[in-house]
């Protein structure tokens, strides 16, 4: 009877522990991506929500491997604006997070990241990366 009595005791305790103002309301937000797992890979990745209401401000995340410059971000369609970009440098990956906001009209769109190797004129992209309307 004790058994359970503790038992009781610790999946209360990890109930109150978990009440909603503890949980991260918006999920959809990313601030980091990660690159193919093969060791030579050379190029760019990109993660963030392929949902979005109408309205809604999201952060996107992009990085490239060294060889590249900077990471540009565009609209390919869909109602919606790139409201800031902050780029660094973090252990010479260069990285990227994108705000933006989807606007009043938003019915679905798509997003591009690229960058170029200064040295060769290559590139890397992602290209119709689809973000569709979310219905409540």
């Amino acid at each position: 009877m004790k058994k359970i009595n503790l038992l009781f005791l610790a999946l209360f305790s990890l109930i109150l522990s978990c009440t909603k103002d503890s949980i991260d309301e918006n999920f959809k937000n990313a601030f980091d991506c990660e690159f193919d797992s093969n060791p030579n890979f050379i190029g760019i990745c990109l993660n963030g929500s392929t949902l979005a209401l109408k309205n809604e401000v999201l952060t996107y995340a992009s990085k490239s491997t060294s060889n590249f410059s900077e990471i540009s971000w565009e609209i390919e369609s869909g109602n919606m604006e790139i409201l800031n970009i902050d780029a660094s440098v973090e252990n010479g990956v260069n990285k990227s997070i994108a705000t933006i906001q989807f606007n009043s009209d938003f019915n679905g769109g798509s997003i591009r990241v690229f960058t170029i190797d200064s040295n060769s004129n290559a590139f890397a992209e992602i290209s119709n990366y689809a973000i569709t309307l979310e219905t409540q």
